[in-house]
């Protein structure tokens, strides 16, 4: 490390002479920077005027060199906006009421036995974790039939929040088509494709040589998706069951979030073949072309 700074303007200007000052005091130049490596965001790495498009100018063969797993947890993000149900919320909520009472816990375990299912804790979603929601969901909907028992129990004691999130209403009752759990089910087969990605970005064995190839093969499982319509088997299965005008609403809100997470991960991450990344493919070993 050269040097380690604290600046409160946060301009792409203000940035760009921050690193030029460090690398004065170093006697080193801008011929001798070979990439730049930031978060993704607009003043790093916006289209114009961002720290990068400045920096390029001093050095035009400087590589560009942000986290990709960042740009597919932020594409989760901005994908999951789209959904009507706030499938975050709900894991966070869930594990909220549980989490601070011990009677709780013990009146699901009964609703849990009398349902036939296994109990099993909550795990905790952490927003800044990457890989945090989707095992939540997972153990979420390996009790959700005993859940949906238990918070319809409540009637009137059921936090309002809840009842809103999970869609119940004083009559609702546990043979009601659920379009919660069908968005859950949802999330937790989609997820499961971000979360390969990330790994295999994360892995040790990964060098940039298969970096472009990990991204354009997520790119190309995203858009067959997408193009197949296909949600996961059990989403089609729960979605039957649905009221037609909700299981439309569902279906048109999984294709906007592909379209939303293709559009993201397409502005983030350069397909095209001038990314110094795609040049570097043939160097990648015969085992990694599985990736």
């Amino acid at each position: 490390m050269l040097d380690f700074m604290e600046n409160a303007d946060e301009s792409a200007a203000g940035i760009v002479a921050l690193i030029e000052q460090s690398l004065d005091k170093c006697v080193l130049s801008f011929a001798q920077v070979t990439a730049f490596s930031a978060d993704n965001t607009n003043v790093n790495y916006g289209i114009h005027n961002s720290v990068f498009t400045n920096l390029k100018k001093k050095q035009k063969d400087l590589l560009q060199g942000n986290c990709h797993a960042h740009i597919v947890h932020n594409t989760v993000k901005h994908a999951l906006d789209q959904l009507t149900v706030d499938v975050e919320n709900v894991v966070l909520k869930v594990y909220g009421f549980f989490s601070t009472s011990a009677k709780r816990r013990e009146s699901l375990k009964e609703f849990c036995r009398f349902c036939d299912v296994e109990f099993q804790e909550m795990l905790r979603h952490v927003t800044t974790r990457w890989l945090s929601l989707n095992p939540a969901i997972t153990q979420l909907m390996q009790t959700w039939i005993a859940l949906k028992s238990y918070f319809i129990s409540l009637g009137e004691e059921c936090p309002k929040q809840l009842q809103a999130l999970l869609k119940l209403s004083e009559d609702s009752t546990e043979e009601d088509g659920d379009i919660v759990e069908v968005f859950l089910l949802f999330c937790n087969n989609i997820l499961s494709l971000f979360e390969e990605v990330v790994k295999k970005l994360e892995s040790d064995e990964t060098t940039c040589v298969e970096l472009y190839s990990i991204m354009d093969n997520f790119k190309q499982k995203l858009t067959q998706r997408r193009d197949d319509q296909f949600y996961g088997y059990l989403t089609k299965v729960k979605l039957q069951r649905l009221r037609p005008c909700d299981a439309d609403m569902a279906r048109a809100d999984f294709t906007a979030f592909l379209n939303t997470a293709l559009s993201y991960v397409e502005k983030w991450f350069n397909f095209s073949e001038d990314n110094w990344l795609f040049s570097l493919q043939p160097l990648s070993a015969p085992w990694h072309h599985d990736l």
